[in-house]
C-alpha cells in the first residue's frame, strides 16, 4: 500500500516586520510579493504576513510576524540564538551578487568560512549564502553538488539566483 504524498511547498521565516522582510527578498531576488496581510486588530503595526513566489509553479517564501524574534549569532556561540535554517542562493557572479545584496539592505557577515561563498544577513538578521552556480569555473564541487541536488527545485528570482534546501552537502557557507 502506498503512503501519502508529501511535498514541501514553502519556507516560512519569522520576523519582527514580515512585510518589510518580504520587500527585501523580493528586491534581492527580482520577484514580486504575491500576498500581504495587514496587522491583526490589536497588534502592533509591524504585525502581518507576506509571501513571495517565483513566476509559475514552485515553492514560496513566507514571512510571519514574531513579536519576540531574536536574530541569530553567527558564528554560533553556546547559550546564544542558533542558526536553525538558512537560504542558499546560487549566483553567476559572486562580487556583483554581493554588491546587489548589500545595495538592497543585506549586511556582510564578518566571518566568511569559504572563498567562493559569502554569508550575509537580511535586515532581520537571518543568514543567507550566495555561492557560485554549478559549472562556473570557480565553483567548488561541494557548491555544485548542492545545486545539483536541488535541480528539481524551481528557480527563485532572477536568472542568476536559484534556491533550494541544502541537504547532503551540509550547511554550505555556514560551516565553521
Amino acid at each position: 500500500m502506498a503512503g501519502p504524498t508529501l511535498r514541501a511547498t514553502s519556507l516560512s521565516l519569522a520576523a519582527p516586520d514580515p512585510r518589510a522582510l518580504a520587500e527585501f527578498y523580493a528586491a534581492l531576488l527580482g520577484v514580486r510579493i504575491t500576498v500581504t496581510e495587514p496587522p491583526r486588530p490589536g497588534y502592533p503595526p509591524e504585525d502581518g504576513w507576506a509571501q513571495i513566489r517565483p513566476d509559475g509553479a514552485g515553492p514560496t517564501l513566507n514571512f510571519e510576524y514574531e513579536p519576540t524574534y531574536v536574530p541569530v549569532t553567527w558564528p554560533s556561540e553556546a547559550g546564544r540564538q542558533q542558526v536553525q535554517a538558512h537560504l542558499d542562493i546560487a549566483v553567476d557572479d559572486l562580487p556583483a551578487a554581493v554588491d546587489h545584496a548589500l545595495g538592497v539592505g543585506a549586511t556582510l557577515a564578518d566571518f566568511q568560512p569559504q572563498d567562493d561563498v559569502r554569508v550575509l544577513f537580511d535586515p532581520a538578521g537571518h543568514p543567507f549564502c550566495l555561492f557560485l552556480s554549478p559549472g562556473h569555473a570557480n565553483a567548488t564541487s561541494r557548491n555544485a553538488n548542492t545545486a545539483t541536488q536541488n535541480a528539481d527545485t524551481p528557480a527563485w528570482g532572477a536568472d542568476t539566483a536559484s534556491w533550494g534546501a541544502d541537504t547532503a552537502a551540509g550547511y554550505l557557507g555556514l560551516r565553521r
